[in-house]
């Protein structure tokens, strides 16, 4: 991260999708936010602003504590703003349409990212100031953010109880997938030459051992593909 024009530094930027045309810029000037722009073609088209403010995952009520040790909770989208942009007649409901959140929780939920960010988000509360944070996190980048092409070739150990190794393997293609696809399980399911059901399985068992983190309350199953 660097100062820019101002002193004010860069945003965090993170891909939602292979070519870059979709791009998650995350303000870097205050701390305690959690505020980032999300930026498509449509968007950027419309000329409108979409911002996401993230925190960690709230603490559901008679939840039982983390297994094995783990302290690290779920980033999730916990408010959104929309401004149509001046180039539209006006506010259209296809814009928010336009937002596909459960990407941008599973982008968010890498772990690389997801503990990038954790110290920058707020504890949950509700904001409701002025525009938040400076203004490049707001301004489209200049040039395309592209993903590294990662191979989805997962080693299968065998045996019933697999090693955690392996299901962090498994988690961190799962949210590399699915900040870019609708079906992730099912891609890396023919990535593999695997069963969908036995993805499922292993994603679910990921997410039991608290390794694959995305909020409780999206449900089971694969939180992208619904």
């Amino acid at each position: 991260m660097t100062a820019t024009d101002g002193g004010e530094p860069c945003p965090y930027l993170i891909p939602l999708s292979i070519d870059g045309r979709e791009v998650l810029s995350v303000d870097m000037s205050s701390d305690d936010q959690g505020w980032a722009a999300y930026f498509s073609a449509t968007v950027t088209d419309l000329g409108a602003l979409v911002l996401v403010r993230m925190a960690p995952e709230a603490l559901q009520v008679g939840s039982p504590p983390s297994n094995r040790g783990h302290t690290e909770t779920a980033l999730e989208v916990k408010e959104v703003r929309v401004t149509a942009g001046q180039r539209t007649a006006g506010f259209a409901s296809s814009l928010l349409r336009e937002i596909p959140v459960l990407r941008i929780e599973a982008a968010i939920n890498q772990t690389a990212h997801r503990r990038a960010l954790t110290e920058r988000t707020p504890d949950g509360r509700l904001l409701t100031e002025d525009l938040p944070g400076g203004e490049r996190f707001r301004t489209p980048p200049r040039t395309a953010l592209t993903m590294d092409r990662l191979s989805l070739s997962i080693e299968d150990p065998g045996g019933y109880r697999k090693p955690d190794g392996f299901y962090r393997q498994v988690a961190d293609l799962y949210l590399y997938l699915a900040a870019v696809s609708a079906r992730p399980a099912h891609d890396l399911a023919e990535a593999n030459g695997t069963p969908v059901a036995t993805v499922h399985r292993w994603i679910r068992e990921a997410k039991a051992r608290k390794i694959l983190l995305l909020p409780a309350h999206r449900g089971g199953g694969d939180p992208a593909e619904r």
